[in-house]
């Protein structure tokens, strides 16, 4: 290495470790989010975002909304192996077994719907939750901003526009326990033998993880709280901002699409909703697991 080169090194070493310091001291006045591997840059800085309330924000509303998917989960493959086995757990042959699956996706008991609309409707009221939060903490950034804020009142929306969204994530168990049992009673090696028994079931049921409910749930947390943000900007005239920036999480797993609309600055809200119609970025590799959004600066700061 010649002289020249251990003076960049040493350049780079130096700017990589100034750089960990400023994440490290933004974390701690929970202006970052603990995922971040660079520091914010100086419009995220002015318009007094705390990014870790709004990761706070949405990791509560995941958590409950996967307990209750958590409850679904251990009831559906419950009512499986007995829709299989029966009471008894006696052995069934695998034709029998999948003939008794095939008819419950096609056909799902009383049971399973009544339970999914329980849930459904306690996420919508989580969703109708963070939507609100959306709105609170962007007003609480106007208000950083030296905005007068205190007869301004967040987006609202009944916890009814949320039902759809809540239905699908409700409804995501009892349709991936399903099809993977379904495709594991379909295996040619399977349908050969004589029998299975109600504990080999039971053992793949118990692999079927929940983290694609979670990831569900995840996905319209993101939507819902990056939506309530936006709405309560667009519909409040007090918060017209001068200045709009979009905001991707970079934390080594943004996609390419993200990664490259970081740090946009937009003419308008209308031009910015292109891009962000309901919150996460539309171009997004992940879909609606986009976390990103929009962040403002108000005309008094």
């Amino acid at each position: 290495m010649t002289l020249d080169q251990k003076r960049l090194l040493t350049v780079l070493l130096a700017a990589e470790h100034q750089e960990t310091l400023r994440i490290t001291d933004e974390q701690a006045q929970r202006r970052s989010p603990s995922v971040a591997q660079r520091a914010l840059l100086a419009h995220e800085l002015t318009a007094q975002v705390r990014f870790a309330d709004i990761e706070d924000d949405l990791d509560t509303a995941v958590d409950e909304a996967t307990a209750l998917l958590e409850d679904l989960h251990t009831e559906v493959k419950s009512l499986i192996l007995v829709e299989i086995f029966g009471e008894d757990r006696e052995p069934r042959s695998p034709a029998e077994a999948h003939e008794v699956i095939h008819r419950l996706t096609t056909d799902q008991p009383d049971q399973v719907q009544e339970s999914e609309a329980r849930v459904g409707l306690a996420i919508a009221g989580i969703l109708a939750g963070l939507y609100l939060a959306g709105g609170r903490r962007v007003i609480e950034e106007a208000e950083r901003q030296g905005v007068p804020t205190s007869a301004l009142s967040p987006a609202a929306l009944p916890v009814e526009a949320f039902q759809e969204q809540a239905a699908t994530v409700a409804q995501h168990p009892w349709r991936r326990i399903t099809r993977k049992i379904e495709d594991d009673l379909s295996d040619q090696a399977t349908l050969a033998r004589p029998q299975i028994t109600p504990d080999e079931v039971e053992r793949v049921l118990d692999d079927i993880r929940i983290d694609g409910s979670r990831d569900q749930a995840r996905q319209a947390t993101q939507t819902t709280a990056g939506q309530g943000r936006i709405d309560t900007v667009e519909q409040t005239p007090e918060l017209e901002p001068d200045q709009i920036w979009s905001s991707e999480i970079m934390d080594g797993n943004q996609c390419p699409a993200c990664e490259e609309v970081d740090g946009r600055d937009f003419a308008s809200l209308a031009e910015a909703r292109q891009l962000y119609p309901n919150g996460p970025h539309i171009n997004c590799h992940g879909g609606a697991r986009c976390r990103g959004t929009l962040i403002f600066l108000f005309g008094s700061s």
